[in-house]
């Protein structure tokens, strides 16, 4: 399934806090981790069909538009 990009994100920092790494993350470190997010699918996109929703100004409940098949790829590299 399709996930937004916030679902992204927390599952970034969940695979982080297993590793003991970090703890809840702040609204500011939530809006660091979109920009990244955003970042990494610009540079994916070069090499990879993601499909991912480029916005003008993205939104943490906008649908990723990633295709389900890179989702634990996207999580990962994005932890």
């Amino acid at each position: 399934m399709r996930k937004t990009n916030i679902q992204h994100i927390n599952k970034a920092f969940r695979r982080l806090k297993i590793s003991g790494i970090t703890a809840n993350p702040s609204p500011r470190e939530t809006e660091n981790a979109l920009e990244m997010l955003v970042d990494m699918m610009y540079e994916f996109n070069t090499q990879i069909k993601t499909n991912y929703n480029f916005e003008e100004n993205p939104a943490l409940g906008s649908d990723s538009g990633i295709d389900p098949s890179f989702n634990n790829a996207v999580d990962a590299n994005l932890a």
